[in-house]
């Protein structure tokens, strides 16, 4: 079967300062990219990280599915009102109910879903009750805060920017759980993330497999979620996910998290996995029986690539660090980010925290 295609694909942007890179040395072509990608699909390695990720049902996405769903994203773009005219298409209500067959067989009330490739989470700003979702996240970050402080009066500050943006952080993750195929295929005709490569499988002449993947969604603290970047089989760098918010209760617990997340990839994850370049996600939930105290999940994997999300490092300034000739680093946000900064941002969270 031939592999999938991704020459016309968007790359995504490199995260934190917007460099020029004009010596991109990992991903240099267009064949470069549909290698890394093909080989960091979900279904290449599930069966190495099943015990330590999440239940998971991988549902064929057949071509003309996926051609309603790119059809009913341009639409969407052109008048939102659109978003729920899906429910009258067979393609994707055949979709959908095999969705929600995927959610009973898990035994649980909420999914995540995703494709082979990646997932729609940029389409949770979008959700008619994403504002709800937020203030409900921000209520709570202030209500601890202001125990932490309260408890720690010598901690460092966070800031109202610093809140405001972890409870966006908070709420985008918990937005993108839904009850089922209908809320789900909502997400992917909304999303802009995933149309690049919903297209590239319409435009494969022989397209290899690509699934819609069904995922029992467990609730997190998001402080906990990080990213390992492996280079010849080595963890070189760990980073914060989320390279903006600064949780200051990370701070007193960074040796442990990085002595947890060490300890389970050099057991669990450098023997097993087969590639030699990649980055990793992790997700920790505490667990006071265990000796590091937390429970260490893999959310998934990356290509090793200027196009994947570097969080607190660059792929420019920090290539050294990244590929192993300078020596490992763990990074995390020390102090709240200057509001400034958060208001020229490029994405969709400097937009809804401000603006214009």
């Amino acid at each position: 079967t031939q592999q999938m295609d991704f020459t016309q694909v968007k790359l995504k942007k490199t995260s934190g300062p917007k460099e020029v890179i004009n010596n991109v040395v990992l991903c240099a072509t267009s064949e470069d990219y549909t290698r890394l990608m093909n080989e960091t699909y979900l279904e290449e390695y599930i069966d190495v990280i099943k015990p330590f990720t999440f239940k998971s049902v991988f549902l064929n996405f057949p071509v003309e599915a996926i051609k309603e769903v790119v059809s009913a994203h341009k639409k969407f773009l052109e008048n939102p009102a659109t978003r729920t005219e899906f429910h009258k298409c067979p393609e994707l209500l055949q979709l959908a109910r095999e969705i929600d067959a995927a959610r009973d067989s898990l035994h649980v009330e909420r999914i995540f879903v995703r494709l082979s490739s990646r997932s729609p989470k940029d389409a949770a700003l979008l959700l008619p009750s994403f504002q709800a979702f937020f203030d409900s996240a921000l209520y709570d970050v202030k209500q601890e805060v202001a125990h932490l402080t309260e408890a720690n009066p010598s901690s460092q500050e966070s800031s109202d920017t610093n809140d405001r943006l972890h409870a966006l952080y908070r709420a985008s993750t918990v937005a993108l759980s839904v009850d089922g195929g209908l809320a789900a295929i909502d997400l992917l005709i909304t999303s802009k993330r995933i149309q690049g490569d919903l297209q590239a499988v319409i435009d494969s002449p022989s397209p290899s497999p690509f699934n819609v993947v069904v995922r029992e969604f467990k609730y997190f603290d998001v402080k906990y979620e990080f990213r390992g970047f492996i280079y010849n089989k080595k963890m070189t760098a760990l980073t914060q996910y989320n390279e903006y918010v600064y949780f200051p209760s990370l701070a007193p617990r960074k040796a442990d998290v990085e002595k947890a997340m060490h300890e389970f990839f050099e057991s669990e994850m450098s023997p097993k996995i087969k590639l030699n370049n990649y980055v990793i996600d992790f997700l920790l939930i505490e667990n006071k029986q265990k000796t590091t105290g937390y429970d260490v999940y893999i959310v998934e994997l990356n290509p090793f690539a200027e196009f994947a999300g570097g969080g607190l490092f660059s792929w420019v300034t920090d290539l050294d660090v990244l590929i192993g000739k300078k020596p490992y680093e763990f990074r995390i946000v020390e102090k709240p980010v200057d509001s400034n900064a958060i208001k020229t941002m490029y994405n969709d969270w400097g937009k809804f925290l401000f603006p214009e």
